[in-house]
């Protein structure tokens, strides 16, 4: 995948699209490298996402592609409907406006990518949903030692490193 032209585009219409699509989406991750568990949550984030414009604006489009690096996959989903009314309320679980929901699906779908962006207003919702493959393990090389402070039993010191972006990682020193 060299460039950033779609991998395909979808017209969302009717309820079967919401499987066909998923469906879509789940392979095309694990062909550009996911694997089963993380092209599953990419599946799931699609599958609200796309649930949500056949509830709410009755159509839209979906387009697959490659992010601007290429380390990862993006979905772009727009739709012509009303807009979220209040889009801080609208992303708390529990909080729906259909009857036959939970829900939960705006933030199923929030905690199943590594980026997800909206954009909405009486014209229209647009959601971009990124995630990114994993940096191999072989490209990132760390160790950590810590002490604890000398005449002291307890070390509260700790570390992090986050992976994001699928090319950049977030190193933390936390000094305890």
């Amino acid at each position: 995948m060299s460039n950033k032209k779609p991998i395909h585009t979808f017209a969302i219409t009717e309820v079967k699209d919401i499987h066909y699509i998923t469906k879509i989406v789940k392979e095309e991750a694990q062909l550009f490298g996911f694997g089963i568990r993380e092209a599953a949550y990419f599946a799931t984030a699609c599958s609200e996402i796309v649930t949500n414009v056949i509830r709410y604006a009755t159509q839209g489009t979906l387009t697959l592609q490659p992010t601007k690096n290429h380390k990862g996959l993006k979905l772009l989903i727009k739709d012509a409907g009303s807009g979220i009314d209040n889009l801080n309320v609208a992303m708390k679980d529990g909080f729906t406006t259909h009857q036959n929901s939970l829900g939960l699906g705006l933030g199923a779908a929030k905690r199943s990518v590594d980026k997800m962006f909206i954009e909405s207003s009486k014209d229209g919702t647009t959601i971009t949903l990124k995630t990114f493959l994993p940096i191999p393990k072989d490209v990132l090389d760390f160790g950590s030692v810590s002490f604890a402070k000398h005449g002291e039993c307890i070390n509260g010191d700790k570390y992090l490193v986050k992976p994001y972006n699928g090319e950049n990682a977030l190193l933390a020193v936390l000094d305890g």
